[in-house]
C-alpha cells in the first residue's frame, strides 16, 4: 500500500510542471458548469489580506518549511535520498512524512507558478530526480523494505 500511495504521488508530482498552464481542476471545456476554473498565473493578489497572505506564504512558509523538511531537522528530503541508495543512513521521522514533503513541494510549486524563481524549479528538478531514482529502486526490488534495507 505505500508503494502504491509513493507511486501516486510521484505521477501527482509530475503534473505540477504544468500548473502554470492550467487551473487546478481544468473544467474549461464541461458544458456542464456555470463557472469556469481561472488558470494558475492568470490573477494575483497584489495587496490587502490574500496579497499579504500570499507575500508571506512566498517569501516565508515555503522557504522556512523547505529548509526544515530538507534539512537535519525534518529527515524529509534524507529519506528520500536513503530509500534512492543517494545518501547513506537509516529512515528517521514519521512514516507519514513523505506525505508532508511532498505537500510542501506542491505549495513551492505553486508560488513558482506566480513568481517563476529559477531557483524553485531548479530545486524541484533536482528532488524530483532524487524522488525518480527512489521509485525506480523500489520497481526494482519490489518492495519498500528492501530498498530500505539495501540502503547503507
Amino acid at each position: 500500500m505505500k508503494i502504491q500511495m509513493f507511486i501516486i504521488c510521484c505521477s501527482a508530482m509530475t503534473g505540477l510542471i504544468h500548473a502554470q498552464q492550467m487551473g487546478i481542476i481544468n473544467n474549461a471545456a464541461s458544458q456542464h458548469v456555470k463557472l469556469k476554473s481561472v488558470n494558475i498565473g492568470d490573477c494575483r493578489w497584489t495587496d490587502g489580506f490574500w496579497g499579504d497572505k500570499f507575500e508571506l506564504c512566498e517569501e516565508v512558509m515555503v522557504p522556512h518549511m523547505g529548509t526544515l523538511l530538507k534539512g537535519d531537522v525534518g529527515f524529509a528530503y534524507d529519506n528520500i535520498k536513503i530509500a534512492a541508495g543517494l545518501k547513506k543512513g537509516k529512515h528517521q521521522g514519521m512514516n507519514w512524512h513523505d506525505g508532508d514533503f511532498y505537500k510542501w513541494m506542491e505549495a513551492a510549486a505553486y508560488v513558482y507558478a506566480i513568481n517563476k524563481d529559477p531557483a524553485i524549479i531548479k530545486e524541484l528538478d533536482e528532488i524530483i530526480g532524487s524522488s525518480a531514482e527512489c521509485v525506480g529502486k523500489i520497481w526494482r526490488c519490489g518492495s519498500r523494505d528492501v530498498v530500505c534495507s539495501e540502503s547503507h
